[in-house]
């Protein structure tokens, strides 16, 4: 059967099209004739100024925006003039170059309703060099040098109030009254005040210390005055406060837990993973943190193969054109990593999902396919900036368990309300509980306002229908469609976000997909992307914090450990571990010189499931002496009955807590 033409789908209208082309590359500038070019006598001694502030401004806006040195750009503003019949005087360069020192810069900005809440914070500049002039002179200056831009927002609008630059070494605090001074006269800022007490910080805060019933001082720190260097040094002091000791206690517990699970800690001790010097973000993983990770793709696989996914997998390095097809390109480009292929440009892949679309696209699809699930364990990788880099949790290249569903619309709710049950069923198996939130469409998006409404429309019926609980977060959906994001909380109570439903009508469109429908025309199918361990990186990261390094069985690197009491029982404690090994299990013996208590001690540390002591006694009658790493000594059993109860507890994936059980 050949392939029907998809005309329907093709652009007619290329009047239009070409003229919103060339609309693109018109020059349009505004200028109102009530403008204040000449800068109005302030009274100051010395010579006044000639032009005003806006003008200035004007100038220098034109200059950045054509990326124009100073004297060029004296003649461009006197052409723009010229053409908009404005006989007004142009500054010189000297003048230019004078004034942006001191410029007072006007922001455009949106009144907000009441007091204005100003959000204060600063970040750095780097730059190389002295100046165009000081480069052509003395030659391009090799050493960085920073500069600190002070912004205050309005908390209701998002506007930028206030702007500063200072030297590299001042605080936020100083900075604050030339921010304060940029806010006009009249203008309302609200402050926090209790009784002759008045405070800028917007909060929160406790109006009667009685409140502060049971209080713990956490740590002390050095800070200057005002924030300023050449101030005295004052101490600060942190602490935390909770209406109820129990409260504080808990609080406390689970601090002191979160610093004895931190994976990057764990990481290391039981030799699961490594961040050097040399790959800062991307992660190495050493042979029993590789061997987690197959456990967790093995299981993977199975419970894909029981849902009937077929798996692919996609190329890394794909080209620029298709990450603007895709729309990555507009949306995405700053987190990409790039190179040049036979002087052609390529991007190294963020996410999969456009080599899914183009596999689909290889293949003349009918509506008796659907649904198709297509899933791919892909690594990619993301430009992150040094600072949020965080162990596994934040990395620069990760292995994301993507897959992409094409179905027709009326399928759409039966796949999603699948995925949900797929989550909850793996989810389970690690004994993790989780949250679930509606993510709508975001300001920055593509595809049509009926494109988004029907896709909200179906993850939200989805959702119901299921009778799950969610909370709607309002535009923190992704650029092509609505989500489901489900928040996983482990044994501290703590949320990590994991598995992802997106629903995507903009896709098939950018990427014309189409299938063969029972009326024998071309239809476009809907597309979900969706993961289940979201990074594997990341919930890996999470599964050491959450079982504190000691993983059930079924997914520690060391199963067991088989420790002879002494040399005279090495022989018998190699057969054991040869049995062991045969039968499937990832089994070690020691065979060091230490003592039975220090080698058990080890073991424990590693964070092994089970010991094996073996003595003369456990020789003699083909035994071995059980002992669980947090039930303790389980008593003398059968080898072969404890091969059963072992390879029994790995089929089932049971937690520690299900031992007692078997």
């Amino acid at each position: 059967m050949s392939k029907p033409s998809p005309a329907r789908y093709r652009t007619t209208n290329w009047s239009s099209y070409t003229a919103s082309l060339k609309k693109r590359g018109s020059l349009l500038i505004w200028l109102d004739r009530e403008l204040t070019w000449i800068a109005p006598h302030d009274g100051k001694p010395g010579r006044p100024a000639v032009f005003s502030d806006a003008a200035i401004q004007f100038c220098l806006t034109i200059k950045v925006l054509f990326k124009l040195p100073l004297r060029q750009t004296t003649g461009m503003v006197a052409s723009l003039l010229k053409l908009a019949d404005l006989d007004w005087a142009v500054p010189d360069y000297t003048t230019l170059c004078r004034r942006q020192k001191t410029l007072a810069v006007q922001i455009p900005y949106r009144r907000a309703d009441g007091p204005l809440n100003l959000l204060v914070d600063s970040t750095g500049i780097k730059f190389l060099g002295d100046g165009e002039w000081q480069a052509r002179k003395h030659g391009v200056q090799g050493r960085r040098q920073w500069r600190k831009v002070h912004l205050a927002m309005d908390t209701a609008t998002s506007d930028i109030r206030a702007v500063e630059f200072t030297p590299s070494s001042d605080g936020d605090s100083p900075v604050l009254p030339e921010l304060l001074d940029q806010i006009p006269e009249g203008e309302e800022i609200s402050l926090y005040q209790n009784g002759e007490f008045l405070d800028l910080c917007a909060g929160p805060h406790v109006n009667y210390t009685s409140k502060c019933k049971n209080v713990k001082l956490m740590s002390v720190a050095g800070a200057y005055w005002r924030g300023s260097e050449k101030n005295k040094m004052l101490q600060r002091i942190y602490g935390t406060s909770f209406p109820k000791k129990s409260m504080l206690d808990e609080y406390l517990f689970r601090l002191e837990e979160a610093r004895r699970r931190d994976h990057r800690k764990l990481g290391a001790e039981l030799d699961l993973f490594s961040i050097q010097d040399e790959g800062p973000g991307f992660p190495f993983f050493h042979a029993k943190g590789m061997i987690v990770l197959n456990q967790l793709m093995e299981f993977w696989r199975e419970e894909h193969r029981k849902r009937r996914y077929g798996e692919v997998r996609t190329p890394i390095i794909l080209e620029r054109k298709l990450w603007e097809q895709s729309g990555h390109w507009d949306h995405y480009k700053e987190n990409m990593y790039f190179t040049q292929i036979d002087e052609r440009d390529f991007a190294v892949k963020p996410m999969n999902c456009p080599g899914g679309m183009l596999i689909y696209k290889a293949t003349l699809h009918s509506y008796r396919d659907f649904p198709l699930r297509l899933a791919e364990v892909g690594t990619v990788h993301r430009h992150e900036k040094s600072g949020v880099l965080h162990g596994l949790f934040r990395v620069r290249v990760f292995t994301q368990d993507d897959a992409h569903i094409f179905m027709t619309p009326d399928q759409i709710q039966d796949e999603v309300i699948g995925i949900i049950d797929f989550v909850d069923a793996v989810y389970k198996v690690f004994g993790l509980e989780y949250a679930v939130e509606l993510s709508t469409r975001p300001e920055k998006s593509i595809g049509t306002d009926e494109m988004w409404d029907l896709a909200t429309s179906a993850l939200r019926n989805a959702l119901d229908t299921k009778g799950i609980a969610y909370k709607l977060n309002e535009g923190d959906g992704a650029f092509y469609g609505p989500k489901i994001d489900f928040h996983v909380r482990d044994c501290l109570k703590r949320s990590w976000q994991c598995a992802t439903i997106q629903l995507d009508f903009a896709m098939p469109e950018k990427f014309d997909l189409d299938y063969v429908g029972p009326d024998g025309n071309l239809h476009r199918p809907a597309v979900i992307h969706r993961v289940i361990y979201g990074a594997i990186e990341r919930f890996l990261a999470v599964l050491i914090e959450h079982f504190g390094g000691a993983f059930p069985t079924w997914l520690a690197p060391v199963q067991c450990v088989v420790i002879p009491i002494s040399d005279g029982q090495n022989a018998y404690a190699c057969q054991v571990r040869d049995r062991l090994f045969e039968a499937g299990l990832r089994v070690e013996a020691d065979l060091s010189d230490d003592t039975m208590k220090y080698k058990i001690r080890a073991a424990q540390t590693q964070q092994v499931p089970y010991m094996l002591v073996v003595g003369d006694r456990e020789r003699e009658s083909g035994a071995v002496s059980v002992r669980h790493r947090r039930k303790g000594d389980l008593g003398a059993m059968p080898l072969d009955a404890f091969v059963s109860r072992i390879q029994e507890e790995i089929a089932l994936k049971a937690l520690d807590d299900a031992v007692e059980a078997l």
